[in-house]
């Protein structure tokens, strides 16, 4: 290889590993956002596009919605004024109707009683006694789990394999917190675009751990005494099973298909529902909830918590009742998306940019970008084809693993764009300088001649073995005196 061949060949290496350690180090630490942002909704496309069809083998919801709304209103006005001999007597039909797991997505955070009426409140009484009542049915009773919040989030960055932290929390009142089976946080984790796509299975709560709702509902439907039977940086094992987690044990929520609220607008979701109201009157389909975990929350219009989901429809939200639920299907289930490794992500990453640098310097740039882009098209392919055998993966105990689409493809397409733009203007301006030069003391034909090897041009010349044929007219010059200078030079050619 010539010796300029060779630094063409190795400045464009350098220049490909260079672009994909700048991706590696931007996935890493968690740069480019935007880039994050296009993953997540490449991840949307591909794994869900197509969730219809799935139902909740071992969830249910009872929807405090706009039927439950206006079926109280006008007795007991907003919905956070109800009296929770309301929730009591709902409570109790769950129970007699063989419900296993009863789950409150409310928070109970003050008494249930004016604070002119001395404590206990006789409301909360009621209550708990019908948490004591449902606890204590045949067959291991139902377990009651409450909800806690978490206020507010730390501000310090998170080191690896801790998990989301917040400085304090907001518990349920002592007078029902007693009396029920667990405690779980509320909180899924929020993207920048407002989805959500993974819950943090478990979260830290003023230096204490705090299950989340999902993880906790999924145990004790399961009648484990805990809920995490070893944990660490990327790992959570439950149920002797492996959960795949990020390092903050962030899990991605596998979900079954679209929001289950809005069945008149988007149709039927995957999440059978029984309303509040018809709970509490003990006019609803007991079958719906037998060994069932029922998730109890707000789904009515302005008091939802709802957030835009993978598998939202026509802009129609997810409550977060639904996500707790989805997310416990999905444990019971054992059907987990796994992030691809960052290792072999970085991998990737680096081998595909090494290609661009490689295999660019040694063809014209339009080759070049051809097969460049050729690859590209393969990786894409590849990505969709992969992305197909996610289809039916909540039918079946397995773990799928989400490759991360973008971050590679973009490290491929800059690396591409950055060799060419590199042979294109320096070499061409090396050229174009080179050509100055020579063309004040070259011929045209001669300059052609040495610039395609330019490293074989040396000071002082270059010697080689001639041949030269030499060749006289005899008598030219007296015949050349008597001939005009047009016959002459028409002689001399004929010669």
């Amino acid at each position: 290889m010539a010796a300029r061949a060779r630094k063409r060949f190795i400045i464009c290496v350098l220049l490909g590993l260079g672009i994909g350690g700048v991706f590696s180090l931007a996935l890493n630490f968690g740069y480019f956002s935007p880039l994050n942002n296009i993953q997540n909704l490449v991840t949307d496309a591909i794994l869900f596009r197509s969730r219809d069809g799935l139902t909740a083998d071992k969830v249910v919801m009872m929807p405090i919605d706009e039927a439950s709304v206006s079926a109280f209103k006008e007795q007991y006005g907003r919905v956070f004024s109800w009296p929770r001999t309301l929730h009591a007597q709902a409570l109790k039909n769950l129970a007699d109707a063989g419900a296993r797991v009863v789950v409150y997505d409310i928070l109970f955070d003050a008494p249930g009683c004016p604070a002119t009426v001395p404590r206990p409140c006789p409301e909360d009484k009621t209550f708990a006694d019908a948490m004591d009542y449902a606890r204590q049915k045949p067959g291991g009773g139902v377990q009651i789990i409450l909800a806690t919040v978490g206020s507010p989030p730390e501000p310090a960055a998170l080191l690896p394999g801790e998990n989301i932290k917040y400085q304090d929390t907001i518990p349920p009142i002592a007078e029902l917190s007693e009396h029920a089976s667990a405690l779980g946080h509320v909180h899924p984790y929020v993207d920048s675009d407002g989805s959500v796509r993974r819950m943090p299975l478990v979260a830290t709560m003023k230096g204490v751990d705090v299950n989340g709702l999902p993880l906790q509902a999924a145990a004790s439907y399961l009648r484990r005494p805990k809920a995490v039977d070893q944990s660490g940086p990327g790992y959570l094992y439950f149920a002797g099973r492996p959960v795949p987690v990020d390092n903050h044990g962030l899990a991605i929520v596998n979900f079954l298909g679209k929001p289950s609220h809005l069945t008149k607008e988007i149709g039927p979701g995957p999440v059978a529902s029984v309303s509040f109201a018809d709970v509490v009157k003990g006019s609803f389909d007991r079958d719906k909830v037998k060994d069932k975990i029922v998730f109890v929350g707000l789904t009515a219009i302005g008091f939802a918590d709802d957030y835009f989901a993978p598998t939202s429809v026509s802009g129609a939200k997810m409550t977060g009742v639904e996500i707790h639920a989805q997310t416990a299907e999905m444990l019971l289930r054992s059907a987990y998306l796994a992030p691809q490794t960052t290792q072999s992500t970085i991998a990737i990453i680096l081998g595909l940019t090494l290609m661009a640098g490689v295999v660019l310097p040694f063809f014209p740039p339009v080759l070049g970008s051809i097969g460049i882009l050729f690859v590209f098209f393969l990786y894409i392919v590849a990505n969709i084809w992969h992305g197909t055998e996610a289809e039916g993966v909540m039918g079946r105990a397995e773990t799928f693993t989400v490759w991360n689409n973008v971050f590679p493809g973009a490290a491929l397409l800059t690396a591409y764009l950055g060799v060419i733009l590199y042979r294109v203007v320096f070499e061409q301006a090396e050229a174009r300088a080179t050509r100055g030069v020579m063309g004040k003391y070259l011929s045209p034909a001669v300059m052609t001649e040495v610039l395609k090897d330019p490293d074989h041009l040396e000071l002082g010349g270059v010697k080689r073995d001639m041949t030269v044929l030499f060749s006289d007219i005899r008598g030219f010059t007296s015949v050349s005196e008597k001939m005009d200078p047009q016959d002459l030079v028409a002689f001399l050619n004929e010669f």
